[in-house]
């Protein structure tokens, strides 16, 4: 197939196993729709990474289905096979394919990309640094290792108490000082609270923390204060008594975040993944927050339904920090960044 015949669009095809999907992945996808004007991403299905590499974390209809959320991606296949061919490509009806600067080797014992750079049908983007599959699965291993046999017994890590959303709502009273209009958008608000906490199983805490901020923030706009947004301390009373405080348990937790993983998310690389759009006075602006470690198909479909709520999505990522406080010293799997 010639490239960009006439005004045919071009066409370009990446693959790859996508298991445990992190910003290196992200990365190459965005790098890869950059050089073509569709593309085509193929995925390798369980057994074809089996005989390739090793059996997969995730299975490929997980991995086949949080493809579908990417916005880079204009078309994909399944099944495809590890080492590409120039069938692969007639396949896609793709013009060329592409591949990070990090090639890697088929069950033979070859580049797997050897056929396409030899017919001149590579194209290659930049790995990103710092971010692996197999780091994560390191920490995974590491973490399995770490958990105590028994997690009712005296080696349970200390963690949040678990209450139903139902119950932390319940600890939010409406602020008797807002006016009509803003007591509507703040039951508005609660209620789409409730909706999500009841559809996905939102943790006590995060529930609470978003509704007092959202109450903050009606309040604050109502009485036409500059007043800060007030902190969660329901939250905090909540599971204070089983939480403690244990200085050594979080300084433990912030030094595994840090390592073995390192990646700088970088203002211009934020600005890479972002869009420039800003809310419009119109616009109905929806936020979700959560720690989204170990990114997968769930968060993906929570997003997206989180979206259709309105007419802008806004999302809060927790730090490592917060997520340690409520999660335990072995949480979060991948750092902030």
């Amino acid at each position: 197939m010639a490239e960009n015949a006439g005004s045919q669009n071009v066409r370009g095809y990446i693959d790859g196993c996508f298991d445990i999907m992190h910003s290196g992945h992200y990365n190459a996808i965005r790098q890869a729709r950059s050089i073509c004007d569709v593309l085509v991403v193929g995925v390798h299905s369980d057994q074809e990474i089996a005989e390739n590499k090793s059996m997969p974390v995730m299975k490929e209809n997980e991995r086949y289905a949080l493809l579908d959320h990417i916005k880079w991606i204009d078309e994909t296949i399944y099944d495809v096979p590890y080492s590409p061919e120039i069938a692969t490509l007639e396949r896609a009806r793709a013009d060329f394919c592409i591949h990070g600067d990090d090639m890697p080797v088929n069950a033979q014992g070859v580049c797997a990309y050897d056929g396409m750079r030899l017919a001149g049908r590579l194209r290659i983007v930049k790995r990103t640094e710092g971010v692996s599959t197999t780091d994560l699965i390191g920490r995974l291993l590491t973490l399995a290792r770490q958990q105590p046999t028994e997690w009712n017994g005296p080696g349970t890590p200390k963690l949040g108490v678990r209450v139903s959303a139902k119950v932390a709502l319940e600890h939010c009273s409406l602020p008797e000082s807002c006016s009509e209009g803003a007591q509507e958008a703040l039951l508005a608000a609660l209620e789409m609270v409730k909706k999500l906490s009841a559809t996905y199983g939102v943790s006590a805490v995060d529930a609470e923390r978003l509704t007092t901020q959202i109450k903050g923030a009606v309040h604050a706009a109502a009485s036409n204060s500059a007043a800060e947004v007030p902190t969660p301390t329901k939250c905090a009373a909540i599971s204070s008594s089983a939480e403690g405080t244990d200085a050594e348990a979080a300084q433990k937790a912030l030094a595994r975040t840090k390592a073995p993983v390192q990646l700088l998310a970088s203002t211009r690389r934020i600005r890479e993944f972002s869009t420039a759009r800003q809310p419009s006075p119109e616009d109905r602006v929806v936020y979700a927050s959560g720690s989204f470690d170990m990114f997968h198909v769930g968060h993906a479909q929570f997003l997206k339904e989180a979206r259709e709520q309105g007419t802008f999505l806004l999302v809060g990522i927790h730090d490592d920090m917060a997520v340690s406080r409520a999660k335990g010293p072995s949480f979060p799997v991948m750092n902030l960044n």
